[in-house]
């Protein structure tokens, strides 16, 4: 590479570079007169100064810039005699199409004034042609009309000097100082030729050059170094678009292009990310942030793949196969102008944060949460890794998947006790981030954001969610996959949990699937199995290793039978409020028993114990009434990811031992408390939550209200007042309308008759296009549709009155039992208390999330914050200030605790 010794002729050129082809020929026409390149000189100093550079933040918060230059081995005379005067474009330093300049003024080094425009595109950067960062990549694009940019010196053809020309990326567009526009039209053997009309205009050999990074403020080019004494922050303050900013940048990063081309320095080729930030960033040395304290023992104690050196920084965003490892270096992609959406000061809490409570403070307080919780600087001690994992995902074996758009930043061990590990979700692409960019929207994180927040104060182990940030860089997203994409707003959400390892964490080892094919990435290495497992108990189950110390297979047995029934437990809260994940894939399910990942999940509104949350799950298998079943299949999978160092058998007699028998102890218990039944346990209590929830299902009754209400139920109670309790509980049915639409027919009757004959003819063919539990459940949905049709509202009313009146009168005399001897007054009192405190008033509907969403990308993000705050007391019976939903278009406003809007159905999750 020329970087190490420079190149002096033509030939020279040829033997370091190869004679084969760079790109396809793209252009209008053939050039008509091919020129012989002629052997060039080049100089061992630069002859013009710096007037674009890449910039960023290190992570010791210094502002650092690179230096991207080409090199012209060889050229054509340009037949343009024509002189302009220079001038600078600023838009590069806000992420549009920039402009390449070169001032005149210092370019009297070169002979003659010979001048051409160079238009760099910085749009490439996201159609995935940046992959050789150090060649340049002509002739990308053909027919692209550009306007006229920055211009540039070049030699004449009577001082056949070569120059140095400064790039931003691969494409070259070539304008003269008339307007026209040329495109590369081709770009063989090593030689580009350009065209306007069959005039030749240059034809010329290209190589671009990296610099390595240089410290504008100390000089240190180490991104992995420590920090310089004396260096300090701010530098970036001193730059701004324009002239000033380029005269102050004229001499530092030409030091770093001389030191390239002397060899002193390596050359860094990387891949730029996707919506990476070349704006300026202020003070990156954190205030409020500045007592978090990093011990990172996940990196420590797992293996983390090795890269070579600092010229794969590359290989930090290269999608790959990771194996022999858990971890993977990653570095944030910056965004553009990050905005703070909310901060959850509870969350923040784990961490020993407290934001300030004045306002003075504040605006400074969330400036810094906006920095440090993008990605767009590092907090001192954070070393961002993405983890390694597969998964089953709808049942089948995925083979490699691994954090694609979340980068573990470090452990965090605050003064009052524990370890937390931070994550950044949507922080830019990783090694697997596949062919995806890494990012999340303001849309789903809003939702991961509130609902982290609304299960923990529900009370339902999860991971929590300490910040939300958006930004104004943007990606495309086709919503409902239906073809109608539209420009989402980048978004990060701040993730927080003891661990983010997962059960798929262990599948990294697996074999190749009999099914699919695909196997783990690290298959065969027994010993990484055992010491992540030595790793996992050790941290999170200290009580299992201390007392299996000496027995691995005893301390593993035990470790998976308590996984098994923190798992068993998660799951019940989870039918106990509602709460449908969507995604239960092996890759979703916590090593420790948490709710981790939210995606497209939601709450039940009307009891339906076969709803789907998620509108792709076409099958149903992640129901609601499912999600158990789908959990113990899924510890299935983890017993048989940790063979051998636990024998199958042993997994499979735990499972069967444990998950059931765990899963109706905890749903059992937590359906009494759920109904006040405090004193007395009876085995007919299952039967009578079981009468219940049918109640409810053909009712259509809302979960969390009836719930709710049973809490204002009174045993003894005069007529009038059952009367009147019996019309509340009314009210929280569903009405025809409403019926009618949930149970209309979703397939196609040609669909449908076709299946039948399938069924009858060849189920094996069924199989392939369908299921037989889809098929059954399409005509359950069409005969109830049909008796619906057939039904008053009235007759509806008079239905929903009987079973309610059947099951209340059985209620009514099982807590007549749990009374007993005891004090009625005090029974009561502790029976209000106890359903009180087990029965939410509020949930995250999806409608209410909705209203958050809609308002924050409008750029309103009061109600994000002011529906964390209603989540943050779900149990409040009293009626908070801003418990109310937004004035819609009629003029009203509803409760947040009330039945949901018709509209509400509508809404799909994805």
């Amino acid at each position: 590479m020329w970087g190490q010794q420079p190149i002096r002729s033509w030939s020279e050129a040829k033997s370091v570079f190869g004679g084969t082809a760079w790109g396809q020929e793209l252009g209008k026409r053939e050039y008509p007169h091919p020129a012989q390149p002629q052997e060039a000189s080049l100089p061992h100093t630069p002859a013009l100064p710096l007037v674009c550079h890449q910039e960023l933040v290190s992570p010791h918060g210094c502002c650092l810039s690179r230096v991207l230059a080409a090199r012209v081995l060889a050229y054509t005379p340009c037949p343009h005699q024509a002189h302009c005067d220079m001038h600078v474009d600023s838009d590069w330093m806000v992420g549009k199409e920039p402009s390449l300049d070169f001032d005149r003024s210092a370019g009297n080094g070169i002979g003659g004034h010979q001048q051409w425009m160079l238009q760099a595109h910085d749009d490439i950067f996201h159609m995935g042609t940046e992959d050789k960062l150090d060649r340049l990549q002509l002739g990308q694009y053909s027919g692209r009309r550009v306007s006229a940019g920055g211009q540039a010196q070049a030699a004449s053809a009577k001082d056949p000097q070569a120059a140095e020309l400064l790039l931003s990326c691969p494409l070259v567009l070539l304008d003269t100082p008339a307007g026209d526009v040329f495109w590369a039209s081709g770009l063989a053997n090593n030689q580009v030729s350009y065209m306007d009309g069959g005039h030749s205009f240059l034809g010329c050999r290209l190589e671009l050059v990296l610099s390595s990074w240089c410290c504008s403020n100390c000089g240190q080019v180490d991104l992995n170094g420590p920090r310089p004494q004396g260096c300090t922050s701010g530098t970036g303050r001193d730059f701004r678009p324009g002239a000033p900013r380029m005269a102050a940048l004229r001499v530092a990063p030409w030091a770093a292009v001389a030191a390239v081309r002397s060899g002193s320095l390596p050359l860094d080729r990387c891949r730029r990310a996707p919506c990476s930030a070349s704006a300026v960033v202020m003070d990156a040395v954190p205030r409020w942030l500045a007592g978090l304290r990093f011990d990172n023992r996940a990196l420590r104690e797992l293996p983390v793949e090795a890269l070579p050196g600092p010229e794969d920084a590359a290989a930090l965003w290269t999608p790959r196969p990771v194996p022999g490892a858990c971890f993977s270096r990653a570095r944030p992609a910056p965004l553009r102008e990050p905005r703070l959406v909310a901060l959850s000061e509870p969350a923040l809490a784990l961490l020993g944060l407290a934001p300030p409570t004045d306002a003075a403070n504040a605006e400074t307080w969330e400036a810094e949460a906006a920095r440090f919780f993008s990605g767009n600087a590092l907090l001192p001690g954070a070393e961002p890794a993405a983890h390694c994992y597969c998964g089953h995902q709808f049942g089948q074996f995925a083979g490699q998947l691994g954090d694609g758009a979340a980068m573990y930043l470090g452990e965090v061990c605050p003064a009052a006790g524990g370890r937390w590990e931070l994550q950044l979700k949507g922080a830019g692409p990783t090694p697997f981030s596949r062919q995806a960019d890494g990012r999340k929207v303001l849309r789903s994180s809003i939702r991961e954001f509130l609902c982290s927040e609304a299960m923990f104060h529900l009370g339902i182990p999860t991971t929590r969610a300490g910040a939300c940030v958006t930004s104004a860089c943007t990606v495309v997203r086709d919503i409902f996959y239906d073809g109608n994409p539209k420009q989402e707003k980048c978004t990060v959400v701040l993730r927080i949990a003891p661990t983010f390892l997962r059960f798929g964490s262990f599948e990294i080892f697996k074999s190749a699937d009999p099914l699919t094919g695909r196997e783990g990435p690290s298959v065969g290495r027994n010993d990484i199995r055992a010491q992540m497992l030595d790793y996992v108990i050790g941290s999170f189950y200290p009580e299992i290793q201390a007392a299996h110390a000496e027995d691995s297979q005893r301390r593993n047995a035990a470790f998976f039978r308590e996984v098994t029934r923190r798992t068993a437990r998660m799951v019940a809260e989870w039918q106990c409020v509602g709460f449908c994940h969507g995604v239960l894939n092996t890759d979703n399910m916590s090593i420790v028993g948490l709710t981790i990942d939210y995606g497209p999940f939601g709450f039940l509104d009307r009891y339906d114990p076969d709803h789907v949350c998620n509108a792709s799950d076409s099958g149903g298998r992640y129901s609601y009434s499912k999600q158990p079943e789908v959990c113990k299949w899924n510890l299935r999978k983890l017993a048989e990811a940790l063979v051998p160092e636990l024998p199958l058998e042993v997994g499979m007699a735990v499972l069967a031992e444990e998950f059931d028998t765990e899963f109706q102890r905890h749903y059992l218990q937590k359906m009494r408390q759920k109904l006040g039944l405090v004193r007395v346990e009876l085995e007919e209590d299952s039967a009578l939550v079981a009468r219940l929830l049918e109640t409810m299902h053909v009712t259509g009754a809302d979960f969390t209200n009836t719930f709710c209400l049973l809490s204002t139920f009174r045993t003894g109670s005069s007529s009038p007042e059952q009367a009147a309790f019996l019309e509340q509980l009314l009210q929280q049915c569903a009405s025809l309308e409403e019926l009618r639409r949930a149970l209309q027919p979703q397939m196609d009757p040609r669909q449908l008759s076709m299946m039948l004959m399938l069924a009858q003819s060849n189920p094996q063919l069924l199989a392939l296009v369908g299921s037989q539990a889809s098929l059954a459940r399409e005509l359950e949905r069409r005969e109830q549709h049909s008796r619906l049709e057939q039904l008053s509202p009235a007759e509806l009313d008079d239905r929903n009155r009987a079973h309610w009146t059947q099951w209340l009168q059985e209620y009514s005399a099982r807590l007549e039992k749990d009374t007993g001897v005891s004090n009625p007054e005090t029974w009561q009192a502790e029976h209000v208390r106890i359903m009180h405190a087990n029965n939410p008033k509020y949930v995250l509907r999806n409608y209410i999330a909705q209203n958050a969403i809609e308002a924050a990308e409008n750029g309103d993000f009061s109600e994000v914050r002011r529906v964390l705050k209603l989540l943050e007391a779900p149990y409040c019976q009293e009626e908070p200030q801003g418990a109310e939903e937004p004035q819609g278009t009629t003029g009203q406003r509803g409760s947040y605790s009330s039945r949901p809007p018709l509209w509400a159905a509508e809404l799909c999750v994805t």
